[in-house]
């Protein structure tokens, strides 16, 4: 323990000790006996995979965020003035004017007498001889302000890794790293004293603008230590918070839906009936949480007066079952809100409701495919019938309409694709397409472009490699594209759905939500198809920490409804 401070070298000893105890206890043939404790404090055992409540011996956190007071409680009572009831109360008020009027009467050179001057103090040699051991030794810094300096850092990552865990839509979505860090710094400021946590609040204080990413941190440490007393300093911290910024009411939904106080539940749940601010937030956090009862998430839904929390309404049906669920979609899809309608078509998917697929098929005979990205979801959800809407939206020549084209799996708009990829008056046309030929035959032709040999080496219907090297850019010369088609484009057959050059497969979604360089909008569209195509539940949340997806990933893999899904079909599974 040579080095290392003293609670380090107390737990040592005490390894030490259990380890002596345990070669005792082989000599007594496995009787029982009493192992030492490790020494309680500042340690504890770190979070691992997923978010754990810390439980650890400390003094309770004085609150940071004090509240307003309430409407019921009294104001404080006023001085009442001094009323004269007899004649001693009179005579004392009577002399004290008396007193204030000679003093008022006094001559201005009337003074007291000054005071002397002080004492030169004695010259300190000690302070002397200090100073001249900072100037070669440096500053001592005191063991409070250290670790006070070391929570603050562990902070500021701790809000920095909370926003990294939640890639953008083009953003690879694996992570780690990233959470285990993030959770290694929730340990670090526990270790260095929670004593430290009201300043640390203070700190918010001092940024002009609202600042989500330590919100997020704070939110989320408190609601990581177990005690009343941090709870109830998270809740404070979420009321204090600038909820009418919108990415502030993201973070703080966020910290919430993911901090695994047990508390947090029941506090949120007043929330419900307050503020439409705190009302999304707790609609947000409840239904990630699965405690917002059904009713709450209907009513959400259809709360019009509110467009956030409508939207928050909206995306809770996707994980509650509700009977009132049907209407309240219905009614969020055919309004003029694209968010909205958009996650009304991904609630409905998830919960295998028609009314998703029957909007998006309307919205694409209109010529709205883009609108709300509908193509895709009718390319997902259609059956061999939705082909001729596809391909008739794609005449508009719109990314959305070409991408759709991909996903639904027919070879037979190719040469569409062909063509949309030579025109390079349309850049974002070409690129789409380019997306849509290689998602289908997986031919290669990206990799190895500037190798004449390359035609030879790309076979076709091969899955994909993903190679974090491969050059990004779009590359739109058709001429390559349309001599691979025509050499194996008469392997295709019209009757089988193919994704990444073979009939497709609950393989293909399953490995492409697995992936670590799928981006969070592939993962996106391929949860949904496998909700549309797949029999039984899907159960999978895309927004919990990257260890627990796994789990529910493999669980997915051994489901039985999902190892009968027929291969190369266009099952729907959309009732």
């Amino acid at each position: 323990t040579r080095g290392e401070d003293e609670a380090t070298g107390a737990l040592v000893g005490a390894a030490l000790e259990a380890l002596a105890a345990l070669e005792d206890v082989r000599g007594f043939g496995g009787e029982e006996v009493d192992l030492p404790a490790a020494p309680v404090g500042h340690l504890h055992r770190g979070s691992r995979d997923v978010p754990q409540l810390v439980r650890v011996d400390r003094p309770l956190v004085p609150p940071a965020v004090p509240l307003p007071p309430t409407d019921d409680e009294p104001p404080p009572p006023e001085e009442a003035a001094l009323v004269p009831t007899s004649e001693v109360d009179l005579d004392a008020l009577l002399a004290g004017a008396e007193v204030a009027a000679a003093m008022a009467d006094a001559p201005e050179d009337f003074a007291e007498e000054p005071e002397p001057p002080p004492t030169p103090p004695v010259p300190d040699v000690s302070a002397a001889l200090d100073e001249a051991d900072r100037e070669v030794f440096g500053e001592v810094v005191p063991e409070a302000v250290e670790r006070f300096g070391q929570a603050r850092s562990c902070l500021e990552d701790l809000g920095m890794f909370g926003r990294m865990r939640r890639p953008t839509p083009a953003e690879p979505w694996w992570a780690p790293r990233t959470e285990a860090r993030l959770l290694a710094r929730v340990d670090a400021i526990v270790a260095a004293g929670l004593e430290h946590l009201p300043r640390l609040v203070k700190l918010l204080e001092d940024h002009p603008l609202p600042d989500p990413e330590t919100t997020w941190g704070l939110v989320f440490l408190c609601g990581s230590v177990a005690g009343d007393d941090t709870l109830d300093e998270c809740m404070r911290l979420c009321a204090w918070a600038d909820l009418l910024d919108p990415e502030v009411r993201e973070a703080v939904a966020d910290a919430l839906a993911l901090a695994p106080h047990p508390g947090i539940e029941a506090r949120l749940a007043g929330w419900l009936d307050q503020t439409a601010e705190r009302r999304e937030v707790a609609v947000r956090a409840l239904s990630r949480r699965g405690t917002l009862p059904a009713d709450r998430a209907v009513a959400a839904a259809l709360d019009e007066a509110h467009p956030g929390v409508r939207l928050a309404g909206v995306c809770a049906l996707g994980r509650i079952e509700a009977p009132g669920a049907p209407r309240a979609l219905h009614r969020a899809a055919i309004t003029d809100d694209e968010p909205l309608v958009s996650a009304a078509l991904e609630s409905a998917f998830l919960q295998k409701l028609p009314v998703g697929l029957s909007r998006a098929r309307e919205l694409v005979a209109e010529g709205r495919g883009d609108f709300a990205s509908s193509a895709i979801f009718l390319a997902l959800g259609g059956g061999k019938d939705a082909l001729t809407l596809l391909v008739q939206h794609a005449q508009g020549k719109t990314p959305t309409a070409l991408q759709a084209l991909g996903w639904y799996g027919s070879a037979e708009p190719v040469p569409l694709l062909l063509d949309r990829l030579a025109d390079e008056a349309d850049e974002a046309g070409a690129a789409a397409a380019l997306w849509s030929l290689e998602w289908l035959t997986a031919a290669g032709l990206l990799e190895g472009r500037d190798d004449p040999a390359y035609e030879k080496e790309a076979q076709p219907f091969v899955r994909p490699r993903r190679d974090p090297d491969r050059n990004p850019d779009p590359w739109n010369d058709a001429e390559p594209w349309q001599r691979w088609w025509r050499r194996w484009g008469r392997a295709t057959r019209p009757e089988r759905r193919i994704r990444h050059g073979q009939a497709w497969s609950v393989d293909d979604n399953l490995w492409l939500l697995g992936d670590v360089q799928s981006t969070a909008a592939e993962r996106r569209w391929a949860r949904l198809e496998l909700c549309a195509r797949v029999g039984g539940p899907i159960a999978l949340d895309l927004e919990h920490f990257v260890l627990r997806q796994r789990a529910e990933i493999a669980a997915l893999r051994a489901a039985g409804a999902v190892r009968a899904t027929a291969r190369g079909a266009w099952p729907t599974r959309i009732e």
